[in-house]
């Protein structure tokens, strides 16, 4: 089974995958699963938007973009947690040179605010068309967010962590 905040994509895997079906998740608040429900729960290269709703980027303060994002992301993590016998949760680093979404080097270390504005401007000729609504995780602040992982695992490029892996077996 599939779940996910957009219908279309799921739509597709079952077509495609032969899958039982999907079920359609609220944005916000709790995942509607028993706990435990899954046999694994993998989440790739998603967590990192579970920010705020695109509709507020351009208005939302930098300090109230952290606040919230932290916020939301931590109930996420504790979702996957609460609903997965096992999990794989895979994200960015954000201290990777190249931030993953917009190709450009540093820009997940600028502010909320600076990094809408670039996104916008950036949208006219960047081959990497993005947005704002990401917030990536430090090893640390992963860590805390997955205290029941069975470990936590480095990808690499050019010796360089790219991406960090939190599992659970």
């Amino acid at each position: 089974m599939l779940a996910d905040i957009f219908e279309e994509p799921m739509k597709r895997g079952v077509l495609k995958y032969g899958l039982k079906g999907y079920q359609l998740i609220p944005i916000d608040g709790p995942l509607p699963f028993e706990d435990q429900s899954f046999d694994a729960v993998w989440c790739n290269s998603a967590i990192e938007h579970v920010t705020v709703p695109r509709s507020e980027l351009r208005s939302i303060s930098s300090a109230e973009f952290k606040r919230r994002a932290e916020k939301h992301q931590k109930v996420f993590a504790k979702e996957i947690a609460r609903v997965g016998k096992r999990y794989f949760v895979q994200t960015p680093y954000l201290h990777f040179v190249l931030e993953a979404h917009s190709w450009l080097p540093l820009v997940h270390y600028f502010s909320h605010v600076t990094r809408y504005r670039l996104s916008k401007w950036t949208k006219r000729f960047w081959v990497k068309q993005w947005s704002a609504d990401f917030m990536a995780y430090s090893k640390r602040r992963f860590k805390a967010h997955f205290p029941t992982a069975t470990g936590l695992l480095d990808e690499k490029v050019a010796g360089m962590t790219k991406s960090i892996i939190a599992y659970k077996k």
